[in-house]
């Protein structure tokens, strides 16, 4: 790793958070019966993700165990509590965002055009995806929370409404606890 440097002016780590939520909102606008665009607006938003997490793995500069943090990106949020949006990666986050875009990759690919309700399968996926790389990139407690929060929500319905068995009571004990 450390292979290149990456311009510091790009905001690579809001860039794995705001594609797939892109992708989730032009899913959004599409209508429903277009099944085969929905789809491949997922994997775009996805196919895109994943080069952008390997660039970010290219240019990481490893250090003493990988515990320092790179590609920090910091902006004021809500100062008069000390609330920022603060986002940073580390080596293990490291991997685990470039394990998150690769999975949500497959899943998309791997999901039948004719599934029931895609639409809302893709979007959930997606926005997903978005929470998922916020939770592995956040370095404020609120943002994290903010990102754990929105992560809840589409897996509250991805259970409920495609799982098997007792997928109603498994999503509410999952939102639960």
């Amino acid at each position: 790793m450390g292979w290149y440097a990456l311009p510091t002016a790009v905001p690579w780590l809001t860039l794995t958070i705001v594609i797939p939520l892109s992708g989730a909102l032009l899913v959004a606008l599409t209508p429903a019966v277009a099944r085969r665009v929905i789809k491949q607006i997922g994997i775009l938003a996805s196919v895109i993700t994943l080069p952008l997490v390997l660039v970010i793995i290219g240019g990481f500069q490893q250090g003493v165990g990988n515990l320092h943090l790179q590609f920090e990106e910091a902006r004021q949020w809500v100062p008069a509590v000390g609330i920022s949006y603060h986002l940073g990666v580390d080596g293990l986050s490291l991997f685990l965002l470039g394990l998150n875009a690769l999975l949500f990759l497959i899943a998309i690919l791997v999901t039948s055009s004719a599934a029931p309700r895609l639409k809302q399968f893709i979007l959930l996926l997606l926005i997903l995806e978005t929470a998922t790389a916020g939770i592995l990139l956040s370095l404020d407690l609120i943002l994290f929370y903010v990102f754990w929060e929105a992560m809840l929500v589409p897996l509250y319905f991805l259970i409920g409404v495609w799982g098997e068995g007792q997928r109603v009571y498994a999503a509410f004990k999952f939102l639960i606890y």
